[in-house]
């Protein structure tokens, strides 16, 4: 009886994130999608590259609203927000929806000069956001501008 029990409980199971309200889900872990964000140099220049990878075992589909699928800030040193992609790229109202198996990942690359552009020498964090709904996926890096 004990073992039926234990069996039945693990069928199901509750993760809740500080950041988002309590998933439930049906014996298969969410981990959910993992964000990443890294400046990377080479030969061709410098780039910040914002990742989405699926960590589930499963798909997760990702359904957006416009054509902007992401969004970046950035903030000096005071937390002021200095610029945002959103305010000067137009999108358009569009639902877009897209599947990441398992371990696929979701990359965008934007180029370091340009995201820097008309900033002062200074130290400042840009955080990266996808703008899926119903997600809440980010990441965010320091770097200075010498």
């Amino acid at each position: 009886m004990l073992t039926i029990t234990l069996l039945c409980s693990c069928t199901q199971s509750i993760v809740s994130d500080k950041k988002e309200s309590r998933i439930k889900t049906q014996g298969i872990a969410y981990l959910g999608i993992e964000a990443t964000l890294k400046s990377v140099e080479d030969k061709g220049g410098k780039n910040f590259i914002f990742t989405l990878k699926n960590q589930n075992d499963y798909p997760v589909k990702l359904v957006f609203s416009s054509s902007l699928e992401y969004d970046y800030k950035i903030k000096n040193q005071e937390g002021n927000v200095v610029k945002q992609r959103s305010l000067y790229i137009a999108s358009v109202p569009k639902v877009k929806n897209i599947t990441l198996k398992q371990a696929e990942e979701l990359v965008y690359i934007e180029d370091y000069d340009q995201l820097i552009e008309g900033l002062p020498m200074n130290s400042y964090t840009v955080e990266f956001n996808s703008t899926a709904k119903s997600e809440n996926i980010s990441a965010a890096i320091d770097f200075e501008i010498k």
